[in-house]
């Protein structure tokens, strides 16, 4: 591909490259918003998770502290760098980019490239890290909560070290499918809106 100036043809989004023919090419042109643009990452996947990231049914999960992980409603994917020898452009969509055509037939399309980027972000599938389930076992389900408490006070110190379905969410890197199964590996209920397990002694 020949890179060239831009005023010399006329600005083409992803949609002038997708469109290629086989054995056909485009020139391409630094767009007038290039750089580094940190805060544009690409992302490759499988076709099978097309529906799942579309839709929004995908979540980053993980602590700061933590290298996060991508989950679907049913997996727990872990999010690599890839980096690369080849120069990856990233061109961004039609409506994204000025429009340089002046409506002429004779006009050149020239594909605008905003980024180049170093790499992509790769999946790959995890064991979900359900360790901190064990945060249950601090403040079981005793004996004690079995009787009404009449003052409010109290009610609010005994939620001290409990966890919503929120809660656990936020901390644990598991998809919620992997999350239900190990909160019925460990026999956990829901009481008044909090995950508990039973304390031995009841």
């Amino acid at each position: 591909m020949d890179i060239i100036d831009l005023q010399s043809g006329c600005s083409g989004g992803a949609e002038a490259v997708l469109g290629l023919q086989p054995n056909s090419s485009i020139s391409i042109a630094y767009h007038s918003l290039f750089g580094p643009h940190n805060d544009l990452l690409l992302l490759e996947v499988d076709e099978k998770f097309l529906p799942e990231i579309l839709h929004q049914r995908v979540t980053l999960r993980g602590q700061p502290d933590e290298d996060a992980v991508l989950c679907t409603v049913s997996k727990t994917y872990a999010v690599k760098f890839v980096g690369t020898s080849n120069s990856v452009f990233l061109v961004p969509p039609t409506d994204k980019v000025s429009d340089l055509c002046n409506n002429k037939d004779d006009n050149m399309v020239v594909a605008s490239v905003i980024k180049v980027a170093p790499g992509c972000m790769e999946l790959v599938e995890v064991a979900p890290k359900l360790d901190k389930l064990k945060l249950l076992s601090q403040n079981p389900y005793g004996f004690s909560e079995t009787a009404d408490m009449d003052v409010s006070e109290e009610r609010e110190k005994t939620r001290i070290g409990l966890y919503r379905w929120d809660d656990l969410v936020d901390r644990l890197q598991a998809s919620d499918e992997e999350l239900r199964m190990g909160l019925r590996s460990l026999s956990a209920i829901e009481i008044d809106g909090y995950w508990r397990i039973l304390d031995d002694n009841i």
